[in-house]
């Protein structure tokens, strides 16, 4: 587990100890029009993240579940919240320019369940061994104080920078200041950086219809991400002054979505660029790069290596103007290869 996802997983356990949804409870994608105005959104349905996919996806591989329930439960010790009773998520990323150059984006979470002033300072005390202040902002009362000390306490052994931990690094790295978290409403908390918290609060802004409407091209999915790109990919990539550079450059809106349904697991992803053009160029290099690597794959007798070999084949990619779409499904018994059950 890299070391930003960690730290993600030690925020989200901090607004985690509400019990089930009422019967008509909103939705992640309904939280998310909460949201203020952000350059990205994320929407997760942590219930069935963990009470349906992670078990259909680890079904052969029990240790690797047991290992993955065991870090939740002690998660939840250290921060005295229970993170398989969170059960709507919607994120919002606003993304800001660092002093000295650099981009990273700000975020704010609002989590729904049923939850009480009195766990929302129980939870900041625990994260925080106590050492938290409060402030006063429309209304509302906010926890501030760093959990610095519990990221280190649990950055994994040996953590080697990939484009995993550059992603989560751009996504939640500016949570390793000063957070807040807060009342949001009678059933939702907030939690992230101190002012897109406030912006939340004070609803000047709200998300655009463009950007949810990123989260409606696959409803009802685990996961789904809606992104604008103001510099294209390069933020996550190193990008050569190549064909494939500058295609990944062209990119200005990208959306993505996650789901397991009978042990398959669907991802879809659909890039919009600055014209067909590029559309067309970003298409044809990601067909030509999976065929060559499927040729090569498949010449390696390893189980999963032919997986990955079928993976790439039965990647589906397809261009419409100035977009193109992305689809891959993978099959359980793919599945229980590339994640060490045989």
């Amino acid at each position: 587990m890299r070391l930003r996802f960690a730290a993600f997983l030690i925020f989200s356990a901090l607004v985690m100890p509400f019990a089930s949804l009422p019967a008509g409870a909103s939705t992640s994608t309904d939280l998310a029009a909460k949201l203020p105005a952000s350059d990205g959104v994320i929407v997760v349905d942590p219930n069935r993240l963990m009470n349906e996919a992670l078990p259909q996806i680890l079904s052969e591989n029990p240790t690797l579940l047991a290992k993955i329930n065991t870090e939740i439960s002690k998660l939840s010790s250290k921060t005295g919240l229970d993170l398989k009773k969170f059960n709507s998520v919607a994120i919002g990323l606003n993304d800001v320019t660092l002093e000295g150059g650099g981009q990273e984006y700000e975020m704010v979470m609002l989590a729904k369940g049923t939850v009480s002033e009195k766990s929302i300072k129980q939870a900041a005390s625990t994260a925080s061994k106590g050492d938290f202040k409060t402030k006063e902002f429309k209304g509302k009362k906010l926890y501030l104080f760093s959990v610095k000390e519990l990221i280190d306490a649990n950055k994994p052994a040996g953590a080697k920078t990939g484009f995993g931990e550059k992603l989560m690094d751009q996504f939640f790295g500016t949570l390793n200041k000063e957070v807040a978290l807060t009342l949001f409403d009678d059933s939702t908390v907030a939690f992230g950086t101190p002012s897109r918290v406030m912006a939340a609060i004070e609803g000047t802004t709200k998300i655009s219809p463009d950007l949810l409407g990123l989260l409606n091209r696959k409803p009802n999915s685990l996961a789904s991400l809606g992104l604008n790109l103001k510099d294209g990919l390069s933020r996550f990539f190193i990008l050569e002054e190549d064909e494939l550079g500058e295609s990944l450059g062209s990119v200005r809106r990208l959306q993505a979505s996650f789901d397991v349904n009978d042990g398959v697991s669907n991802l879809s992803i659909a890039a919009k660029t600055i014209n067909s053009e590029s559309a067309e160029g970003l298409a044809f290099t990601i067909q030509a790069m999976t065929e060559v690597f499927a040729s090569i794959l498949k010449k390696n007798s390893g189980a999963d290596k032919q997986v990955y070999a079928r993976m790439l084949e039965n990647l589906a990619v397809e261009q419409n103007a100035d977009e193109i779409t992305i689809d891959l499904s993978v099959t359980k018994a793919d599945m229980d290869v590339v994640v060490g059950g045989k």
